[in-house]
């Protein structure tokens, strides 16, 4: 035989526990980083659907404010209407914008705009009560441009155009901020114009 060193093959028979060990935590960490990694997309995407919602509730919020703003808008500029009932009628919350009101207006809002509400139901059963009366006021008020004597005559109606600037007010400053702590203090209709 020409030189060669016989070859022995050692067979270790048993259980190699390091390996295996080894091999299962490996396995562990590969699925607890999986579970981390969806875990943590799912928390995103959960933020991220948070975000978005109230991305459109504050949009809905911003146009149900500029909504409340026009109509208080066009009730102020209609001073000039002749008929005092269809100044009444302006008066009256589209049944839309109080249900958006509900919906999407915070609670100082939805608290001024039930007190405006309040108010004016308040003026319309004072005039019902004394129609007359108040419609001889009315008449003068419009003739004169001077609300004050229906005002003091008829306090309901001055707390509900108080109401309606207090409504206003708050509004501009949740959409606007306090400027510089400037506020509006006009309390609707000072002087009407005709």
């Amino acid at each position: 035989m020409l030189g060669t060193t016989p070859v022995v093959i050692q067979v270790v028979s048993g259980v190699d526990w390091p390996a295996i060990a080894a091999s299962i935590s490996t396995g562990v960490a590969a699925i607890a980083g999986i579970g981390g990694t969806l875990w943590q997309a799912r928390r995103t995407s959960d933020a991220q659907l948070r975000i978005a919602r109230e991305q459109r509730m504050g949009e809905r919020q911003l146009d149900t404010y500029l909504e409340v703003l026009a109509w208080i808008r066009r009730i102020e500029k209609n001073t000039q209407v002749s008929n005092f009932l269809e100044l009444m009628e302006m008066l009256i919350l589209p049944e839309e914008l109080e249900l958006n009101v509900t919906a999407f207006a915070s609670s100082d809002a939805r608290h001024r705009m039930d007190t405006f509400v309040g108010a004016w139901l308040a003026m319309q059963r004072r005039l019902q009560d004394d129609e007359e009366r108040i419609g001889a006021l009315i008449r003068e008020a419009w003739k004169t441009k001077d609300f004050t004597i229906l005002f003091a005559a008829e306090p309901e109606w001055n707390i509900a155009f108080e109401a309606m600037a207090a409504l206003r007010n708050s509004i501009r400053i949740e959409l606007l901020g306090d400027v510089a702590g400037e506020r509006s203090t006009q309390v609707w209709p000072v002087t009407p114009q005709l």
